[in-house]
This record gives structure tokens, sequence and C-alpha cells, in this order.
């Protein structure tokens, strides 16, 4: 009688390649959120050199022309999911890494941002804490992280968004 276990054990490992393969594709928010048009935008930005971290966020919604901005940015950046996230979730029990299974590091150029998005009741959130260390938030604030496909474009957005915070709050219109 034959066996079918080496057959089990090869389809299982080309599924597991497949799924790591399509899992780790290069996706832009809309993937990551699964928000497609949000009914409004929350930003928080800050410079790491900052003394003090704002306590404001500003809002965007539709008609805001920033708002549109701010999406035709996001959407020229491209994340990659590690599909083994998990062992990284375990490394931050070894003390190594900051909770998530990498280093930290900043640079004083560098800043932290963080989107919500909103659209309905769902709602999602990209993070950024220093240019190199990006996550998005998944179902009760699992905090998921994720890799820039160009680190010097994410530096360019967090001083598009830091600038955009600035012009905000010395308008009139504040």
């Amino acid at each position: 009688m034959k066996t079918y276990k080496p057959r089990i054990i090869v389809a299982a490992i080309l599924l597991a390649a497949a799924w790591c393969l399509w899992y780790a594709r290069p996706v832009n928010f809309r993937v990551l959120t699964g928000i497609q048009d949000p009914d409004y935008i929350d930003i928080l930005v800050y410079s790491i050199s900052e003394d003090e971290i704002p306590h404001s966020s500003f809002r965007l919604r539709p008609g805001d022309p920033d708002m549109e901005t701010v999406l035709q940015e996001l959407e020229t950046l491209q994340f990659h999911r590690n599909p083994l996230d998990f062992v990284q979730k375990l490394g931050a029990k070894t003390g190594l890494f900051d909770g998530t299974g990498r280093w930290m590091s900043y640079d004083k150029t560098d800043y932290d941002i963080w989107i919500g998005f909103h659209e309905g009741d769902r709602r999602s959130a990209v993070r950024s804490f220093g240019n190199n260390n990006w996550f998005y938030e998944y179902i009760n604030h699992y905090d998921i992280p994720i890799s820039l496909t160009n680190n010097s474009r994410g530096r360019e957005f967090g001083t598009f968004l830091f600038e955009m915070r600035q012009a905000r709050e010395n308008s009139p219109a504040g």
C-alpha cells in the first residue's frame, strides 16, 4: 500500500511558500487597513527632535484639498508585510527587540506618525515610530510590523505631514 505522507508534506510546504510570497507582496495602505474611501482621516505627526509631543491631531474630511493630497501621497508608499511576524513577537520576549521583533533606531530627522482611517464603524491605522519602524493596526490594537519599500520616501512623507501640521497650526483658521 502506498503512503501519501510525503506528497502531503510537499503540498503543505508548497502551499505555505505560496502564501508567504502572496502575503509579503508590496501593498498600499488601502490593502493594509481594508478601508477604501475613508470618511475622515486623523493625523498626529511630530518630529523626534521636538521636546514635547503635541497633544492635538488634525482631521481631514472629504472635500478638504489636503485630504486628497494626503491620499495621493499615501498611494505612493508601498509596504511589505512579514509572513513570519509571529516569530518577531516571540523575539520580543527575549528583551532584545522593541516588542515587534525589530531593533528600534531613530534619527533626529525622523518623525513619529499616526494616521487613523475611519470608514463608517470601521477604524484602522498606520503608524511610524521613526521612519524605519512602520506598523499597521489590526483588530484590538494589535500592531503588525511592516516594511516600507523605500525608507527615504518615508522620511519625505513624514516631512510632508509635519509641514502640513505646522501650516494648519499657523493658519488663522487654526
